[in-house]
């Protein structure tokens, strides 16, 4: 009868007794103590599969005619093990209520270098989570007769007692392994030798016996202690009885923790102080934006209009500019135009700053043929300067020029648009009533990133655009401190002219020190939500990070801007500018924090490792603080997204990868300090990704103007670059851009019409899921369709079949695999995305959402899992059964409710079927009437839309059905 004493950090003496023969539960009557010649009946509890932690350390260097036995064995082991035990696998150590999981992190592993089963033990130890319930458990395979050093035995024995772990050993070595065999003894495990194939599923058998069969047994009188103990427990099949030395008290109870010296608290307390102060009103501030971003301004306190403004303008009276700097933009620059071209209205005009490109640039753009589009191309030594001058040149040209003649100042908007920007047809008119207002100099719009479907990073920049403008631009609204982006900036032409001959400075971030500067002259900035320009996002780490360290050095610059900000910003603006100049030094400061707080980790790592509780209060606090905002603020991002069908899990999901995502900033940010030290100033543009080019976009039949010039057409306005000022010196050049690779020539009219054609074909079904070549075909599809996208074990399926019109109508698809599987672990996630019968038809009825399905080998035979808003059904397609349908397990809970995603898992071995869904078992079921034992594996969907993602579906080894479910 093995036991021990219990170690549940409290003064209190107990252990845990294991009594496998026992046929029946027992009970403190069952179970007599006998200490110093006196009996008592301890309090005695049976564990429940809740307490139960088990970690399986397979050996995957056993022979390699045993290596399927083992796994075979292991993954019907972990299928088998009991509702509401958690398991792991030791080289993940993650522990799951999912057999599913367990099941496929035990077939996922590789046979690599030789691990020591000491260094195996000790990964297992760390798994397991805190808790003075928890009953814990490490089944170890061992191959060989591995060495254990007197110091390392003595070190794994402490932390087996100080965790209460019981271990169990698989002994599968030739000679057996005498170190190891002496370190289960007395910890309530056992050694099994492994000789045979069968003895594999025979010992764990006997595992699973053991943990059906536990009791923790409590003292309540410990005044004979210590002393030695007698056990004596009595079953059906008779008395057993053990013995064991008590002591007086638990031998591992954690000490009093020491008491720090004062002087060392005094030194400690205020910088924690600090730490807590700074950390919450960062907090507040974020909150406060979030909650102020989702209302309009009102009741605000306008200042008085400007000397040099002019009446408010009717929308229709506002002329647009758009300025698109441009260096070497060849494979960007065409679609730009087309779309800019293809907005609603005539009252724009757009100009093609071309900043001394070496590649195609001013040859596409000539090759426009509209005469609102004009060029102005600068030449060395005037070009490559930096954005900020080629701004600065495009402005006073425009005021050189006639383009704008007869035109009010206040009413021509300039527009700032980057070269790969795609702005919303409706911009203009989302925009033009803010100018209405004569005190606003400029608006802002929305910024997001087009290419976010097809990069992880990118997604992770266009959340974070999303997050910035929805909640700090339009909460600052409120404070009159909204800043001014690169791209999608809306200027009043007199705004820019008040600030002098150079609106734009030489910064690197020249569109921050711009906004700031109108705020200063006494203009209003706002932003605008409705509408937003696309941009590529850049797909590439160490670019990503080279291009924020541009944005961060130049924050370092607008430093200078200080003492501006606080002679001439307005009284509510005035700390909100100053803490986002100060946010650089914030965040550096972070950086220093987050490495301490990784250091910590490291250390809670150590205390793991030497048994101890590397947990404590911090750990949910911290958590709260790293990725609580973040999550809050995501719900702005799951509005801009859910009408793409992006839900609000997978949106709190992307939360917390955002956080990981923005410890980027830190590299970039001392990649920045370390160039400011130095003096350095320059940079290289950030390349773009070529786009399929698109069809010319038609405006109607009488704008003729917004149609592209054909080959030889070359009807365009050409603006020469103004001359340098013969008294002026040149200027030192700025940060110059590297040339880009000459992109490949156009070979003839025909092939760009082709390759358009392909581009509108790729655009107009990009958004819709495309049949490729799977593991996975179309039984039947509802009268709807079927789409699958990805390849290999990891496909998507989408079915969508036809709205029935009657109640008695039923439309259902069906997608089933390749493969037939007998023994099986398979998973997958799964959202019915709407149900479909309404109306004349009816109710939707609770079954009508995405189905799993297995062992198909016909319409009338096969498992199904449904997942019901009103619970869960285990069913089985019987022709046999009266009706044809038996169900098997059900439940009331947990419910499903349409449109959140769930994760599933079935395990098959045999006769044994388990199915888990959102990480715990929902029933364990063993078919005896004609149970199926192969077939397809396959999702459904009756009268809905549903999606099913990240399916795998993998085959159990031969031999697993034995030991998940043995015959007696």
């Amino acid at each position: 009868m093995p036991f021990r004493v219990d170690v549940s950090r409290r003064p209190e003496i107990g252990m845990v007794i294991t009594v496998p023969q026992a046929s029946r539960p027992l009970t403190g009557k069952d179970i007599t103590v006998q200490v110093g010649g006196a009996s008592q009946h301890p309090s005695v509890r049976q564990l429940s599969p809740g307490d139960l932690q088990i970690v399986f350390s397979p050996d995957l260097h056993v022979r390699s005619s045993e290596l399927g036995l083992e796994r075979s064995a292991g993954a019907g082991f972990l299928a088998g093990l009991p509702a509401g035990a958690e398991a792991a696998v030791s080289a993940t150590g993650q522990l799951t209520g999912d057999p599913a999981a367990a099941v496929t992190s035990d077939l996922a592993l590789a046979r690599g270098p030789r691990e020591p089963a000491a260094l195996r033990l000790t990964e297992a130890l760390s798994a397991f989570s805190p808790g003075a319930s928890v009953r814990r458990t490490v089944v170890l395979v061992l191959s060989a007769n591995e060495p254990l050093g007197a110091a390392a035995s003595a070190r794994l024995r402490r932390q087996l007692a100080a965790s209460g772990t019981s271990l169990y050993l698989l002994d599968a070595s030739p000679t057996g392994a005498p170190a190891y065999t002496a370190l289960v003894a007395g910890n309530g495990g056992f050694v099994a030798r492994i000789r045979t194939a069968g003895d594999w599923p025979g010992a764990l058998r006997r595992i699973g016996a053991d943990l059906n069969r536990q009791y923790y047994v409590r003292f309540t009188d410990t005044a004979p202690l210590p002393a030695q103990a007698r056990i004596n427990v009595r079953t059906p099949a008779g008395t057993a009885t053990a013995v064991a030395t008590l002591p007086a008290a638990n031998p591992t109870a954690p000490p009093l923790a020491p008491v720090a010296s004062a002087s060392r608290a005094a030194a400690v307390v205020p910088l924690a102080i600090a730490a807590l102060v700074a950390v919450g009103l960062l907090i507040v501030y974020g909150l406060t934006m979030l909650g102020a971003s989702r209302r309009e301004p009102r009741g605000r306190r306008r200042r008085a209009p400007m000397a040099s403004a002019s009446p408010p303008a009717a929308a229709h009276e506002l002329f647009f500019v758009f300025l698109l700097p441009c260096l070497n933009e060849e494979k960007v620059i065409l679609n730009s135009l087309r779309r800019l071209l293809s907005l609603p209205g005539e009252n724009f005009g757009v100009m093609v700053i071309d900043d001394g490109s070496d590649d195609g640039t001013a040859a596409a753009v000539r090759g426009v043929a509209d005469e609102r589009v004009r060029l102005m191309q600068r030449t060395p030594p005037n070009a490559r300067q930096g954005k900020g001058e080629a701004l600065n040149a495009a402005i006073a040209r425009l005021s050189e020029s006639s383009w704008l003649e007869g035109r009010d100042p206040d009413r021509i908007v300039v527009v700032v648009v980057d070269a790969d920007g795609r702005v919303d047809p409706h911009s203009l008119s989302a925009v033009a009533p803010y100018f209405a207002d004569p005190t606003v100099g400029a608006v802002q719009i929305g910024v997001r990133i087009n290419n976010r479907e097809m990069s992880r990073l990118a997604r992770m920049q266009d959340m974070e655009f999303v997050i910035y403008t929805e909640v700090f631009q339009r909460g600052r609204r409120h404070l009159g401190s909204v800043g001014l982006g690169g791209n999608g900036q809306f200027m009043r032409l007199s705004a820019l002219r008040s600030l002098g001959e150079a609106p734009w400075t030489r910064s690197l971030t020249e569109d921050l020190d711009l906004g700031i500067r109108l705020l200063t002259a006494g203009w209003r900035n706002e932003y605008c939500h409705t509408a937003a320009v696309h941009q590529q996002g850049v797909i590439e780490l160490r670019r990503l990070i080279r291009q924020r360290s541009r944005w961060f050095q130049g924050h370092l610059q607008s430093w200078k801007l200080i003492p501006r900000i606080l002679r001439g910003a307005p009284r509510p603006a005035r700390v909100d500018l100053l803490y986002h100049l100060s946010s650089p030094a914030l965040l550096l400061i972070g950086s220093l924090l987050t490495a301490s707080f990784a250091c910590s980790l490291l250390g809670s790592g150590v205390v793991a490792a030497d048994g101890g509780n590397p947990l404590g209060w911090w750990v949910l606090s911290t958590y709260a603080l790293a990725f609580g905002p973040a999550v809050l603020y995501s719900y702005t991002y799951w509005l801009r997204e859910r009408d793409r069908g992006m839900s609000l899990a997978r949106t709190a999901g992307l939360a917390h990868l955002y956080v990981g995502y923005c410890l980027m900033w830190y590299a970039a940010g001392w990649w920045a300090v370390g160039r400011t030290l130095r003096r350095r100033t320059n940079w290289s543009k950030t390349d773009r990704v070529a786009e399929a080019p698109l069809v010319a976009l038609e405006r109607g039949p009488d704008s003729s103007r917004a149609r592209f010039a054909q080959n030889g057409d070359r009807r365009l306005a050409v603006i020469p670059a103004p001359a340098p000022s013969p008294s002026g010196a040149p200027r030192p050049p700025g940060r110059r851009r590297a040339p880009l690779q000459k992109s490949v020539r156009t070979v003839s009219v025909a092939a760009a019409v082709g390759f358009a054609a392909l581009g509108v074909a790729l655009l107009s079904f990009g958004g819709h899921s495309r049949p490729v070549r799977s593991d996975w075909y179309q039984v039947f599809s509802g009268y709807g369709h079927t789409s699958l996208t990805g390849s290999g074990p990891s496909q998507a399926i989408t079915l969508s079949v036809a709205t029935t019109q009657s109640p008695r109508v039923t439309h259902a698809a069906l997608v089933l695999s390749r493969t037939w599987y007998q023994d099986f672990v398979a998973g997958a996630q799964v959202r019915t995305t709407r149900q479909l019968r309404h109306g004349a038809a009816g109710t939707p009825n609770p079954w009508e959402v995405g189905w799993v399905v297995w062992h198909y080998s016909s319409p009338q035979r096969f498992y199904a899992l449904t997942l019901e808003p009103t619970g869960w059904l285990l069913s089985k397609q019987d022709p046999a059964y009266p009706g044809g349908e038996r169900f098997l397990a059900s439940g009331k809970l947990p419910q499903f409710p349409i449109g959140a995603e769930h994760r599933v898992g079935v395990v098959q071995s045999g006769n044994q079927i388990t199915v888990s869904a959102e990480g715990r078992v929902l029933t364990k079921f063993v078919d005896t009437e004609r149970p199926y034992l192969t077939g397809g594996f396959g999702v459904y969907a009756e009268d809905s839309v549903a999606r099913f993602d990240d399916i795998h579906v993998q085959a159990l080894p031969a031999g697993s059905a034995a030991a998940a479910n043995p015959k007696p």
